[in-house]
């Protein structure tokens, strides 16, 4: 049973303006010298408000 599925003739939908999203727009913050991760807010292009926040630690 295959539980993750790649699908590329399909695109998610927005939960606040409930466009078809082609694109996510990423964007560091918590920038600084000395930083061990990196924070990333994600967002819709259309209406701009945020759909998560992600970090990533330095490998």
């Amino acid at each position: 049973m295959e539980l993750i599925k790649s699908d590329d003739r399909e695109n998610p939908i927005c939960p606040h303006c409930e466009k078809e999203l082609h694109q996510i727009v990423a964007k560091q913050f918590d920038k600084g010298w000395f930083k061990v991760t990196e924070k990333y807010v994600y967002y819709c292009p259309y209406c701009k408000k945020i759909l998560g926040i992600g970090q990533s630690a330095w490998a």
